[in-house]
């Protein structure tokens, strides 16, 4: 793709895009952390789709001393072609809201929580899918094509 991302110690993160010889910010993901984020990963597994982008495109996982975080970026980021990570991650955009609601240890806010979930043809922004609670500080993500993540933390 054209798109990294990089951690930030103000609990965001960064998105930026790579065109030519410029790379520029394209947006900046607040509101899933409530302290440092230290790691950050475009993970290499996605959906089965014939589209010209990667699912994987859109889905940002982002892990940190309160957790890990998995974002859609969203179409106005990743571009119109990509598929939103909510129609095949194994939690469905219903489930996700529980998961979230469930985890009393990450901060989410209300609304994002309770949000409408876009269909994938509309041009939508970034958003917090959900998060899983870990009792660690997470010092890196990666993973493999088999829809695996693995975490070290300290």
């Amino acid at each position: 793709g054209t798109l990294i991302a990089a951690a930030l110690g103000d609990g965001t993160a960064s998105i930026l895009g790579i065109k030519g010889r410029s790379i520029s910010q394209r947006c900046r993901l607040s509101g899933g952390h409530s302290s440092s984020v230290a790691s950050v990963l475009f993970p290499s597994f996605g959906s089965e789709t014939s589209s010209n982008i990667a699912a994987n495109d859109r889905l940002l996982v982002t892990g940190g001393s309160d957790g890990i975080m998995f974002w859609d970026i969203g179409s106005e980021v990743a571009g119109k072609n990509a598929v939103d990570p909510s129609t095949w991650l194994c939690c469905a955009p219903s489930s996700a809201d529980n998961i979230a609601e469930d985890l009393s240890s990450l901060s989410l806010d209300e609304q994002k929580k309770k949000k409408k979930q876009p269909r994938n043809n509309e041009n939508v922004g970034p958003r917090v899918l959900f998060g899983i609670g870990h009792g660690e500080k997470i010092n890196t993500i990666t993973s493999d094509d088999d829809r695996t993540l693995f975490v070290a933390d300290t």
